[in-house]
């Protein structure tokens, strides 16, 4: 039972000396893969960066800011933590309450809201419903 103890103890001193070789041969190759910019490709590699952040920065002269389902149900005058909430259509002819709201699929159905909806926003997860100014 010694001698099995004893093979099992090298077999696992082994194995993890294996693997933290490995390990720090690949976090190795890892650092000196990428190229490191210096001096003049550094600042400006930092420019572009801070650019490109300035201009997804919103501002106030993009036109009207993006909503969650949620926040144009309030938008609209819905309630989202009322059950018997309702908004109504821009031309008063019908009313929905939040549950089905949510369901509406089609840009025309959320015009007959007063909303543009832009789906490419809603598949990557961000707000995409904002209000249009009606002439």
């Amino acid at each position: 039972l010694a001698e099995i103890l004893a093979l099992a103890g090298r077999i696992l001193r082994r194995w993890f000396a294996y693997v933290s070789q490995r390990l720090t041969s690949q976090w190795y190759a890892l650092r000196n893969s990428a190229p490191r910019p210096q001096g003049k490709r550094l600042v400006e590699g930092l420019s572009d960066r801070l650019s490109a952040l300035e201009k997804a920065i919103p501002s106030d002269d993009d036109g009207p800011r993006w909503m969650t389902v949620e926040d144009a149900f309030r938008y609209l005058g819905g309630d989202p933590k009322d059950s018997d909430s309702v908004v109504t259509a821009v031309n008063g002819s019908f009313s929905l309450p939040l549950r089905r709201f949510k369901l509406l699929k089609t840009k025309s159905e959320f015009e007959a809201f007063g909303l543009e909806a832009d789906f490419t926003r809603r598949d990557a997860n961000k707000p995409w419903l904002r209000w249009v100014d009606l002439p």
